[in-house]
């Protein structure tokens, strides 16, 4: 189930991805999800409300590959 984040003043877009996510590799899939957020700052101000994708489709998908599959 997706999260609903409500930033706080000079949030940064990356670091909350980072914090969430463990890594910045999600930084599109967020970005995809909040399309508001390319009009937006660097440095957010509060109360922007970003949608946090859940992540247990990718991590399902990639449960069933294996390992010589073909990807494309």
């Amino acid at each position: 189930m997706a999260l609903l984040y409500r930033t706080s003043e000079g949030d940064r877009i990356d670091l909350i991805v980072l914090k969430h996510y463990g890594d910045k590799s999600m930084l599109g899939t967020v970005i995809d999800a909040n399309p508001h957020l390319t009009k937006q700052p660097l440095s957010l101000k509060a109360g922007v409300e970003i949608t946090l994708p859940d992540v247990q489709v990718l991590e399902d998908t990639k449960e069933e590959l294996q390992a010589g599959d073909e990807l494309w």
